[in-house]
């Protein structure tokens, strides 16, 4: 209970018991101030208890929901039921799983893609694979920075191309092409990762879930968010 009342004879008045109350002369219980303070802390402790959980048990249903909406059902002690029937069924109450499977494998090919690298057209007429594999990347991080440390850098740079048997030496701004080129294709690849697995998410039936792959174009409802994305990745390094 937490009825509380002021008490005009002896102190603050408590709708309830503890080793700290008495009874006065009205037969209210009394307290002091301290024990008031403890009962307040315990009523509002009470009250932020109960709205945790009523979020939990608005979560749960919305849970309950999402389970109903791909196939499952519970009965009435919260257990999933299955009908033998729909044992038999591939796709039954496999669109989480299969969800779950195509997200983890966007986020290995986007990886793929991103380690693969670009393929940069140099001043010399020649076309060079360029790849990004970890060591790459901070080998070209540690080049970048020791480029941008000079003012004035009139000298060749030499710079390593995927197959090639020698060293490209090429100029501050062929490296700086390259590296943008390395940075952009890594956050276009990113940002299209992140709009392609909440699309994903979105796909309700097993089979459209299991036929997605991410290699296939942007959904369209997120293409302008990608290129505006990656137009800001791109005015960044201008």
């Amino acid at each position: 209970m937490c009825f509380l009342q002021i008490d005009d004879f002896d102190g603050i008045i408590l709708g309830m018991d503890d080793n700290n109350t008495h009874f006065n002369e009205l037969g209210w219980y009394t307290a002091s101030k301290e024990a008031y303070i403890k009962s307040v802390n315990d009523c509002v402790n009470l009250r932020v208890n109960l709205l945790k959980l009523k979020t939990q048990v608005l979560e749960y249903f919305k849970e309950l929901r999402r389970f109903q909406d791909e196939g499952l059902s519970f009965d009435d002690f919260g257990f999933i039921t299955i009908n033998e029937a729909d044992l038999e069924t591939p796709s039954f109450g496999s669109t989480m799983a299969i969800r779950k499977a195509r997200i983890s494998d966007n986020n290995s090919e986007c990886n793929k893609y991103i380690t693969k690298g670009v393929k940069v057209l140099l001043s010399d007429g020649n076309q060079y694979d360029f790849t990004y594999e970890l060591e790459d990347q901070i080998n070209f991080e540690q080049l970048k920075r020791l480029i941008d440390s000079k003012s004035f850098l009139n000298e060749l740079i030499p710079l390593h191309a995927s197959g090639q048997n020698e060293l490209l030496h090429v100029t501050v701004d062929e490296f700086n092409f390259v590296y943008n080129k390395l940075i952009e294709n890594k956050f276009y690849h990113l940002y299209k990762l992140y709009h392609v697995n909440e699309f994903v998410k979105e796909l309700t039936k097993s089979e459209e879930v299991s036929q997605y792959r991410y290699e296939h174009r942007v959904p369209e409802k997120y293409a302008d968010d990608v290129k505006r994305h990656t137009d800001f990745i791109k005015n960044l390094l201008k």
